[in-house]
C-alpha cells in the first residue's frame, strides 16, 4: 500500500485539486472539509502527510491550531504541509507544521514541499 494522504480543506475544488495531484503521485488520498471531521478521522487512520488549509471557515479551528492537535493527540504524527493564500502570523515552519504551500498553487511547488 502506498503512502497515505488526508486533505483538509473547507473548499471543495481545492481538495479535490490536491487530492487529484496527490493521486497522480501514486498517494492513497482521503479528503475532509473540516479540522473537527479530519481530527476524528487521524485518531483511528494513520497518514503519512497532511494538508491543511490555514483559513477553514469563519468561526473553525484554523491549520495550526489542527496541526498543533494533531501533534498532542497522535504519538506518531504526520509529515503537515500548511496551504493559504494568506500571510499566517507567527508561522513557524519546524515541529508542527513541516511545510508551507502558497496559494493559488504553482504544481511544481507540490514536489519541493513533500517530504523526501
Amino acid at each position: 500500500m502506498g503512502k497515505r494522504v488526508l486533505v483538509v480543506d473547507d473548499n471543495q475544488g481545492i481538495r479535490e485539486c490536491v487530492a487529484d495531484y496527490m493521486r497522480s503521485f501514486g498517494y492513497d488520498v482521503l479528503v475532509c472539509s473540516s479540522a473537527e471531521d479530519a481530527l476524528r478521522i487521524a485518531g483511528k487512520d494513520k497518514f503519512d502527510i497532511v494538508f491543511t488549509d490555514y483559513n477553514l471557515g469563519d468561526g473553525k479551528m484554523d491549520g495550526v491550531t489542527f496541526a498543533g492537535h494533531l501533534a498532542e493527540q497522535l504519538a506518531d504524527p504526520p509529515y503537515v504541509i500548511l496551504m493559504s493564500g494568506q500571510d499566517v502570523p507567527g508561522l513557524e515552519i519546524g515541529r508542527i507544521i513541516a511545510a508551507f504551500l502558497p496559494k493559488p498553487f504553482v504544481f511544481a511547488e507540490f514536489k519541493r514541499v513533500l517530504p523526501s
